[in-house]
């Protein structure tokens, strides 16, 4: 299963951890929306045992320091405030539990 974690292009450095992390697990995109706000980028990421650790840690750590994030999964958005970190590993690992069915 992939989702997309959208942040600000100055907070890139945590779509960086992800590619430390698994290279292979994300590829990093600029995200073009409607009406030219060039300032998102994103990562779509492969949920894997690797990957939901750091994810739900960037994540909680983005929205303790109240930063933009966005998570997607299947172009539906998954609302993350005030959800506590391992809540969001909880969500993660049960997309991740639906795709290998």
């Amino acid at each position: 299963m992939e989702i997309l974690l959208e942040v600000h292009k100055n907070d890139m450095v945590v779509l960086e951890e992800i590619k430390e992390v698994d290279d292979s697990a994300s590829s990093i995109l600029k995200v073009n929306k409607f009406g030219g706000d060039a300032d998102l980028m994103a990562a779509v990421v492969t949920l894997s045992s690797v990957t939901i650790p750091v994810l739900g840690k960037i994540i909680v750590e983005m929205l303790r320091a109240k930063k933009y994030v966005k998570i997607k999964v299947k172009g539906i958005e998954i609302e993350t405030s005030g959800v506590s970190e391992k809540k969001i590993i909880s969500i993660l690992e049960s997309y991740a539990k639906k795709e290998k069915k």
